[in-house]
């Protein structure tokens, strides 16, 4: 921004430089790209190898619950590469000016809150309670049970601060920025 004295009223008015702020919504849009690419693979990935893992497992004898988690985990790899594939073909919707590249950074931005919201609720929960309920079938020790209970607790505590923290307050910073540059 740069300050300008209006000479009709004595007071000082402020200019947008619209270059410098194209290049900031770009950068942001980038940044959110790249932050949402990442955790869609990086999970992915990570699921992808438990789920063989466990399925290796599970077919040597030593773990039958293996299949039912590696089932859950593969459906997990699948529904993030569907959510994937959807956000990446909607990117081409938008347009390139200053505001549409501002839209695609609010989608950025709502599709990694979605993401988040829906690891928390379809994806952690149900784990959580498929471990304790294997805990339960095969008696383990209360060193286990505490273990898990505090490893699940601990994520399930990140993923809702990350939200409240991290994700909640950049939209809402790129929803007041898109509100401002509406109204002029």
């Amino acid at each position: 921004m740069r300050k300008v004295w209006d000479e009709q009223k004595g007071e000082a008015m402020y200019v947008i430089n619209e270059d410098t702020l194209h290049k900031s919504v770009t950068r942001k849009k980038h940044a959110a790209s790249r932050r949402i690419n990442r955790v869609e693979i990086m999970v992915s990935v990570v699921n992808g190898g438990c789920a063989i893992f466990l399925l290796f497992l599970a077919l040597n004898g030593s773990h039958q619950w293996g299949f039912v988690t590696a089932g859950l985990l593969t459906a997990t790899v699948i529904y993030i590469q569907y959510f994937r594939w959807r956000r990446r073909k909607a990117e081409n919707t938008f347009d390139r000016s200053m505001l549409g590249e501002l839209d695609h950074t609010i989608s950025n931005v709502n599709s990694i809150i979605r993401f988040n919201y829906l690891m928390v609720v379809a994806y952690l929960v149900p784990l959580t309670i498929l471990t304790l309920v294997k805990l339960t079938v095969v008696g383990a020790s209360w060193q286990k049970w505490v273990l898990m209970a505090a490893a699940f607790s601990v994520s399930i505590f990140m993923m809702r601060w990350e939200q409240r923290a991290c994700n909640l307050p950049r939209r809402k910073q790129l929803l007041a920025l898109k509100k401002k540059l509406m109204e002029e």
